[in-house]
């Protein structure tokens, strides 16, 4: 089964009680993110408007609800109007997703924009008392599930999922600072979290500390999520695993598709094979042997080839990868004009201090889903 839609919710604080009773409404047939509670929208560690615009590729959808909170008088008349934020959000979303696939709930007199046309508007009576706005926000919303319901299943059968596999776990610098150490795993960890929560799939099953943290999300998702949530979650992740690997053998079947193999060298061609984008980082000699392979277009020992698999390679954390970028920079300037914004050749010697690993791992997914789904 395909990941549930994902839903952005914005409000004015004031009207946050119906925003979370619409979470509420449509919890049974999508993923909702109410602004205010949402860490990956509204981010403590970094600025409203970077981090609104980070988010805007997380989401499938976006409901605006646009209440009477400002007066405003143009040419002597008197009218309500939303926020600016919230008609802010409602044109970023719309430049991003298209009329569609945002929404407009109304309260009352509220005046819209004259832009609007095209968008589902789902009106709402301000003057009843605010217990009973709660209860009839079913009916009102009635168009938007619809919509939602309708638009994700047709995609559902035509979008084919996208999987990321990772090249490299750690370097010989990382595994001497307990420092290092603790930020990549801080990184695989918020980089797991994006990709779960924007719909990637992930195959892998490599080398520390890349498989302990693995295992310990997947396993954590696990133990919270309910049966119909673990069926969405299921197909996002195959397990590669060699034999003599401990973990992962008896506990991925359980949930997850588990594909064995009788080398490193075999899990690793068949995990590229079946990937549709390769992140090479924080990797020794073998990833470098693996990235020389994937920029020559080798084709594997399972046909696959390996030169038309899409290579973000990032040196941020050193190691080989940093290395070979450097000995061969030319041949990437035009490989890393397609992910210029993730700064792909320079090296970060701070990269595992205060909220630097979440910032790039935030940084990386959001052009990983540029690079899968440009709009």
């Amino acid at each position: 089964m395909p990941s549930r839609p994902k839903v952005f919710l914005g409000s004015a604080t004031e009207a946050l009680d119906i925003t979370e009773a619409i979470q509420y409404r449509l919890r049974d047939i999508a993923s909702v993110s109410v602004w205010r509670h949402d860490p990956h929208t509204f981010a403590p560690t970094k600025s409203t408007i970077s981090s609104l615009m980070e988010s805007l590729g997380y989401f499938d959808f976006a409901i605006l609800i646009l209440t009477p909170d400002d007066v405003i008088f143009s040419r002597s008349i008197a009218t309500s109007r939303p926020r600016d934020n919230v008609i802010f959000e409602l044109g970023l979303f719309m430049g991003r997703l298209g009329d569609k696939r945002v929404f407009i709930v109304a309260m009352g007199d509220v005046t819209l924009p004259s832009d609007v046309h095209g968008i589902t508007v789902c009106h709402i009576d301000s003057k009843l008392p605010r217990v009973d706005i709660l209860e009839s926000l079913g009916a009102a919303l009635y168009p938007i599930r619809i919509a939602i319901n309708d638009l994700a299943a047709s995609e559902a059968k035509a979008a084919p999922l996208h999987k990321v596999s990772l090249l490299g776990s750690t370097t010989d610098e990382i595994e001497k600072s307990e420092a290092m150490k603790s930020g990549l795993r801080r990184f695989y960890s918020y980089f797991l979290r994006s990709l779960e929560r924007a719909g990637i799939g992930l195959l892998t099953c490599g080398p520390e500390p890349l498989r302990g943290v693995i295992f310990d999300f997947y396993s954590e998702l696990i133990r919270t999520r309910s049966r119909d949530q673990m069926w969405a979650l299921a197909p996002l992740v195959t397990w590669h695993w060699r034999k003599g690997a401990s973990i992962g053998i008896n506990f991925a079947p359980v949930a997850f598709e588990a594909v064995e193999s009788s080398s490193s060298a075999e899990r690793r061609e068949r995990e590229i094979g079946d990937a549709n984008i390769v992140v090479a980082m924080a990797g020794r000699m073998g990833t470098r042997s693996y990235c020389e392979s994937l920029l020559s277009g080798a084709v594997s020992a399972f046909g696959s080839e390996l030169g038309q698999k899409p290579l973000v390679m990032l040196s941020w954390f050193g190691g080989s990868i940093e290395t070979l970028m450097r000995e061969n920079k030319g041949r990437f300037i035009k490989q890393a004009a397609a992910y210029a914004d993730l700064n792909p050749c320079d090296r970060i010697p701070d990269w595992f201090e205060g909220t630097m690993p979440e910032e790039l791992a935030s940084r990386l997914c959001f052009q990983l889903l540029r690079l899968i789904s440009p709009k």
